[in-house]
């Protein structure tokens, strides 16, 4: 649910979608943090 509501921010911002890199990377980050938690 993050995830998306990112890449909509994302898509709002620029009129783009994010590299699918960054995109990999924030899922891992939420991912991780969720795990931490």
């Amino acid at each position: 649910m993050q995830v998306k509501n990112l890449e909509i921010s994302f898509n709002k911002k620029g009129g783009q979608k994010p590299p699918l890199k960054s995109v990999k990377m924030i899922k891992t980050r939420i991912a991780e943090s969720v795990a931490l938690s």
